[in-house]
């Protein structure tokens, strides 16, 4: 059978995707984040629709200062967190940015560097969107 190609959301890319079946045929899904392919009646067409979704390359993000949160009371902003967590399943660990205050919680990446730099990117938005 064909390889199965890693997740193809940027932020995930997980490799830990499996073929399932169910009533309307087979797929493939992301362990991790939960996308799926589309189905088929056809275990090898449901992976290489899975494989032929288009992959955008991960940049690769420097070291950053975290910025405060702006989503909570605090008219300062609030302090932050790295947190982390490992997925059994696939052995991969997990980080994200959470405020302290107000409970905020950035998209997970898979090192420090890149949760800070989703953490920076949510919290320049929200200021954007404010001006």
């Amino acid at each position: 059978m064909t390889e199965i190609k890693p997740c193809p959301f940027p932020s995930c890319g997980s490799g830990s995707v499996a073929l399932g079946f169910d009533l309307d045929g087979y797929y493939v899904e992301c362990d991790e984040c939960g996308a799926r392919g589309p189905y088929s009646r056809d275990k090898i067409e449901a992976v290489e629709l899975w494989n032929q979704a288009i992959r955008p390359a991960r940049p690769e993000r420097t070291a950053e200062t975290i910025l405060r949160c702006v989503f909570g009371s605090s008219t300062n902003g609030s302090s932050v967190e790295i947190r982390s967590t490992l997925n059994k399943a696939s052995k991969t660990v997990w980080y994200w940015v959470e405020c302290v205050e107000c409970g905020a919680v950035g998209m997970s990446g898979q090192s420090e560097v890149e949760a800070i730099g989703l953490w920076n990117d949510l919290v320049r938005e929200a200021i954007k969107g404010n001006e």
